[in-house]
């Protein structure tokens, strides 16, 4: 008994081995220069789509999309070309020194700074006089750039919040004001966002690490940027169990910020993670589909970062589904890390199922903590959720704080627990 339960202490080790040496050439592949960030520019997220079909193909797994039904257009804000910044002189490096606003506008210009006067901004913070202080600004601010600095320890949050808010919601659609270009200067982490719209002007988040000084007189940009209508696609493939009339639907999320200008956002843990270890999922359970005692459904949502557009799309406009047979959804995003174990969204909604992943979990010591939330429409699960299909979003916890920056690389992501999580997945489907 001792010599077999020695054999079984190597091989269980090997092949938990294998598991995340599966996932990290799905990582790489992921993030290589070719899937340009999975985005919206030199064809990324098709890329990626083409390469995830390929994957699932190869483990002759069974196409929901045979017959189409699975495409969503969705306009997109893109950069593909310039992007460039330079501040009294000195040229600033883009996704390190400076971001453009996901709604900015583009175009090349020189402009003189002016520099946002609190006094000035009295009357917006209070919400009176709002139409004089607009034509004030008409005048005052036309073709030259305007300066907000966000680290003014002289401003209140609430007086921050106001002026964020009149920037993005106001000024970078304004017609009226004729700004030539707006700078925000902040001491916060630059975290980079995609949108579906686009204002008139040209909008910069500015570290101040990158500056000499706060006080900026001149700036020069050139920035390429353009309005695209994108289609892409959900990707649904399966394995079908005939013996059982229950279902369970692995999801992740494939698209990504991809390119701007010259900088690429690779989103290693957003989300190619959680897409290596759907990939690594779909493999095992079609080698091992005798032991599975439900049918299995592995989905790649397009349009997460700009909406859950293709999570959407899947659940209420989807014609080759329905949904409604679908008895549990496990969303995986973000799941790169997990120094700190792993956080259950919905964990607190569905007590049946959070319990054998606590049970699981109990008798395996995979993660030293579980996190046990409430609902939150914070990722692919939310439209299922919101159709009353019972669902957990996943993700861990811990390890690397990049997120929608530069350094969301494969190679800074250390799949800390993807072995780990592998086996909890695993577990959950076969004593579900």
């Amino acid at each position: 008994m001792k010599r077999f339960a020695f054999i079984l202490f190597l091989v269980f080790p090997s092949f938990l081995s294998a598991q995340v040496e599966n996932g990290r050439k799905y990582l790489n592949d992921l993030c290589s220069e070719r899937m340009h960030g999975r985005g919206y520019v030199n064809n990324g997220i098709q890329n990626a789509e083409k390469y995830i079909k390929q994957k699932f193909e190869s483990f002759q797994l069974q196409n929901l999309f045979d017959e189409g039904g699975s495409a969503v257009t969705y306009p997109v804000n893109t950069f593909p070309d310039k992007l460039q910044l330079t501040v009294d002189g000195v040229q600033l490096t883009a996704g390190t020194d400076f971001m453009i606003d996901a709604i900015s506008g583009g175009g090349i210009a020189t402009l003189k700074c002016i520099p946002f006067n609190k006094k000035d901004l009295q009357d917006i913070c209070t919400g009176n006089n709002t139409s004089a202080l607009k034509e004030k600004y008409k005048s005052k601010y036309a073709q030259n750039c305007l300066i907000f600095d966000e680290t003014d320890t002289t401003l209140t949050a609430q007086q921050k919040e106001i002026i964020n808010n009149w920037i993005t919601l106001d000024l970078v659609w304004s017609e009226i004001y004729s700004i030539g270009a707006i700078i925000k200067i902040t001491n916060q982490k630059l975290t980079q966002n995609i949108a579906s719209v686009c204002g008139n002007t040209p909008y910069f988040i500015v570290s101040d690490k990158s500056l000499k000084s706060k006080n900026i007189k001149n700036i020069t940009f050139d920035v390429t940027q353009k309005l695209e209508t994108i289609t892409s696609n959900n990707i649904c493939y399966y394995i079908e169990n005939e013996q059982s009339n229950k279902s369970i639907y692995f999801t992740a999320h494939y698209d990504h910020l991809g390119q701007f200008g010259p900088v690429t956002y690779n989103g290693a843990n957003d989300n190619a993670s959680g897409v290596a270890l759907m990939l690594t999922l779909a493999e095992y359970f079609q080698k091992h589909k005798d032991e599975i005692p439900v049918n299995l459904y592995f989905i790649a949502f397009t349009g997460e970062e700009l909406g859950m557009l293709g999570s959407k799309a899947f659940v209420n406009d989807n014609l080759y589904m329905d949904c409604d047979g679908c008895d549990f959804v496990i969303n995986l995003d973000l799941v790169g890390t997990g120094d700190d174990g792993i956080c259950v969204v919905n964990g607190k909604v569905f007590d049946k199922e959070m319990s054998l992943i606590q049970k699981i979990n109990d008798e395996n010591n995979y993660f030293k903590h579980i996190q046990v939330r409430g609902e939150a429409c914070n990722s692919d699960h939310c439209p299922f959720y919101k159709k009353n299909i019972p669902c957990f979003y996943i993700y861990t916890k811990g390890g690397t704080q990049a997120y929608h920056d530069i350094n969301d690389n494969a190679d800074q992501l250390p799949l800390t627990k993807f072995n780990e999580l592998f086996e909890l997945l695993v577990e959950f489907v076969k004593k579900y």
